[in-house]
């Protein structure tokens, strides 16, 4: 189903109808009758706590769906609190709480977005929509529940470059999403292929180092080849920015609805949507140099073999005036994510 942006406005508007009802009453744990979505598969009520202080959304299952939805079911994260209630007849409502230590705009954008999922999906996969969305929403939030910095904000544009500019024209955007792993993953590299690993550092022109986060960050699976992206970009009156990016990733051509949903929730888990309009994520850059490393013998860094027993939580920067002499050009990581070049 396609969701306009008049049904989003009219989604938008129901909830927070259902909101201020519920504050003003305030009634022990009470929740709006009426269903938030009466044209969705969604079982999904708005509410307000005892204490008329925090908001929650209610989003009941039925049996059948429980069943098939178990491996999904939402956990509580950073800034939202999750709460089942056992019914008859196998039925379970989840209770979605906002929670102290968050901006007071995220938990009904979450909400929105989450309803928005299982409103624009079809009738069997509604539910599972939703939750997929809301799952999404909990990566992101395990990691940030506050507002976007500059750096963290330039990060995740740095991201989006190399994703929009070297890995979704050789792998497509469903490739570029398989490989793009999200944060609770195993993985700590940004983007992972079968044979490739890719990780990307951003910073403002002109950028002399890097931080390495992590133990391992610059170091790939055995057997596999790893690269490292140093997007570099300046402030500009007109250039590019986090909503840009995101806007254009999303608009892309002969998007499938499946394909474009698992994008949307890859952007989300790697913190790309959450935000606020304007702020960071509206300012402009121009990418001044997206220059491509191949981390190979001798290369700069600390690997995890070196390192003595007891030694964690490693952070330290790396000079890329170093790195000059493993410098390589596009068309190297073109041919690995393409599997035509899988010699050294």
């Amino acid at each position: 189903m396609q969701v306009t942006t008049e049904h989003i406005a009219m989604i938008e508007e129901e909830l927070e109808s259902h909101w201020e009802a519920e504050l003003a009453s305030a009634t022990s744990n009470a929740y709006e009758g009426r269903r938030l979505l009466s044209v969705a598969p969604v079982e999904a009520y708005a509410g307000a706590d005892q204490a008329g202080s925090r908001r929650f959304v209610a989003v009941r299952l039925d049996a059948d769906r429980r069943k098939s939805l178990a491996a999904r079911f939402p956990r509580s994260s950073k800034g939202i609190l999750v709460e089942s209630v056992e019914q008859g007849g196998g039925r379970i409502t989840f209770f979605l709480r906002e929670q102290a230590g968050v901006p007071g705009a995220v938990f009904p954008a979450v909400m929105l977005d989450v309803l928005e999922a299982g409103e624009g999906a079809s009738v069997e996969t509604a539910t599972r929509a939703a939750l997929e969305r809301f799952s999404s929403w909990q990566a992101a939030l395990s990691r940030q529940a506050g507002g976007m910095t500059a750096p963290e904000a330039r990060g995740i544009i740095g991201e989006l470059v190399v994703a929009r500019d070297l890995v979704q024209p050789q792998l497509g955007t469903s490739g570029l999403v398989e490989a793009w792993r999200s944060p609770e993953d195993d993985h700590i590299h940004d983007f992972v292929g079968a044979t490739w690993e890719l990780e990307v550092k951003t910073a403002i022109a002109p950028g002399t180092y890097f931080h390495v986060s992590a133990e391992g960050q610059l170091e790939p699976a055995p057997d596999n080849r790893m690269f490292l992206a140093a997007v570099e970009l300046e402030p500009a009156g007109e250039g590019t920015s986090l909503n840009g990016l995101v806007h254009q990733l999303l608009s892309g051509p002969e998007l499938t609805a499946e394909v474009t949903e698992a994008l949307h929730n890859a952007m989300i888990r790697r913190g790309a949507l959450l935000k606020t309009e304007g702020g960071e994520a509206a300012q402009q850059y121009r990418v001044v140099s997206v220059d491509l490393f191949e981390v190979r013998n001798g290369f700069p860094l600390l690997p995890r073999r070196s390192l003595p027993g007891g030694v964690s939580a490693l952070h330290y920067a790396v000079s890329l005036s170093a790195c000059l002499q493993y410098k390589v050009d596009h068309g190297v990581l073109s041919d690995v994510l393409m599997n035509r070049g899988n010699g050294q």
